[in-house]
């Protein structure tokens, strides 16, 4: 009798398929492993959609990165305070129509419904409190307005050509993959994955860090159409470890009662991790919003709660 994976319950079954087909497919992993490898990475993987830039037009609500957002009537452009100098207008950098998310519920951190705004200091160099803004509002399309910076306030992009351009959006499609790898181009890194790549380093080629990032090319390469590039990448929460009723990589495990995060262990993803990453146009880059992992899939009133944003 064949024993069932432990770890199966943890993905949907499109991206089980998907995970299981990126890892065959990465080379020098003999075919007897990869059920076993498959089923150790789906407690590390996280559900992800990339953001892909395309020609067709800017729509109102639409998914883009730049340009200007619309907002809701009656909602104000995001400003920061500044000591001695009063309010400053954050720069918009990315606006998400959930509608355009395929299976939104599976990130864990976002609302199912709505739009998503992002704003952040860019100027690099004047210091307000906030310096950045997340967004939300379940509103139609028929109730949003394009939006432009109050007049009179300084507006905070970067000077110095970084960062997406007001007055050239980039309309997005989101593609759902997953998210593995080791740094912010390809996915994530934490204590789960190094102890995977300390048991493979013994039976793959080139290393166990080369072998993630092949799968995540898979994973990637497999989200796309013939042609097609990606800008940027909005991020799931990571699994709880040990998730529930499973086995985590690190070698916890435990009943499905058990919550994730509340042991002194701490998780082997960090607390804090990835929202949306952007790519392209930020000095050393990418730029990224990360939220709390710990806390409740919930926007209180207008701001998603226990967010940051920092060039990584």
């Amino acid at each position: 009798m064949v024993k069932e994976p432990r770890n199966r319950h943890l993905l949907a079954a499109d991206l089980d398929m998907l995970l299981t087909a990126a890892v065959r497919e990465a080379d020098d992993l003999p075919e007897a492993d990869v059920e076993r490898v498959t089923d150790r990475l789906r407690a590390l993987v996280r559900p992800a959609w990339l953001l892909v830039p395309h020609d067709g037009p800017v729509r109102t609500g639409g998914s883009r990165i730049g340009g200007r957002p619309d907002l809701p009537h009656g909602w104000d452009w995001p400003t920061g305070g500044r000591d001695g100098a009063g309010p400053a207008a954050l720069a918009f950098l990315a606006q998400i129509d959930l509608a355009d998310v395929p299976c939104a519920a599976d990130a864990g951190w976002l609302p199912p419904h709505g739009r998503l705004w992002f704003f952040r200091n860019e100027s690099g160099v004047i210091e307000t409190e906030p310096d950045h803004v997340v967004m939300h509002a379940d509103v139609p399309a028929g109730g949003l307005r394009p939006a432009a910076p109050p007049a009179g306030l300084d507006h905070l992009i970067d000077e110095g050509g970084c960062g997406p351009e007001p007055d050239r959006p980039q309309p997005v499609v989101l593609r759902r993959t997953l998210f593995l790898d080791d740094d912010y181009k390809y996915g994530w890194h934490s204590r789960g994955i190094e102890a995977v790549a300390a048991e493979l380093d013994e039976h793959v080629e080139d290393g166990a860090w080369e072998f993630f990032a092949q799968v995540q090319r898979n994973l990637v390469r497999a989200a796309l159409n013939e042609g097609e590039q990606w800008g940027g990448m909005l991020i799931g929460r990571p699994n709880p470890c040990p998730p529930p009723g499973g086995a985590c990589p690190c070698g916890r495990s435990a009943p499905a009662h058990t919550p994730g995060y509340d042991n002194e262990d701490g998780p082997c993803s960090p607390a804090s991790d990835s929202l949306l990453v952007l790519y392209e146009g930020w000095g050393d880059g990418p730029l990224v919003f990360t939220a709390d992992a710990t806390a409740p899939a919930a926007v209180h009133g207008r701001s998603s709660p226990g967010t940051e944003a920092w060039v990584y």
